[in-house]
């Protein structure tokens, strides 16, 4: 899949304190990404209700560290949009 980030998506992994977010997990989730062949291969992928291209992905580290990243799928190619906390992703995304 092709992999086009947003300046928000940027904006918003410099703002989390998380070490171990940031430098294990979103990494692996990008290269999941990446080499998924569809959709569906890829882990944690849902898609929002009422939009056809948005989806979001579930990282679930705790109980209280659980984030989600916003993402646009058209086609092959797949566009970061967000990264927040989960209970503020869906004022922001879509």
């Amino acid at each position: 899949m092709v992999l086009k980030f947003e300046k928000k998506f940027y904006r918003d992994l410099n703002k989390i304190n998380d070490n171990e977010l940031v430098a294990k997990i979103i990494p692996k989730i990008i290269l999941n990404v990446k080499y998924a062949g569809n959709i569906s291969e890829i882990n944690n992928l849902k898609q929002l209700e009422k939009y056809s291209v948005r989806y979001r992905i579930k990282i679930k580290i705790t109980d209280k560290r659980t984030y989600r990243i916003g993402v646009i799928i058209r086609g092959s190619a797949v566009w970061f949009v967000r990264l927040q906390h989960r209970k503020n992703i869906y004022k922001k995304f879509p």
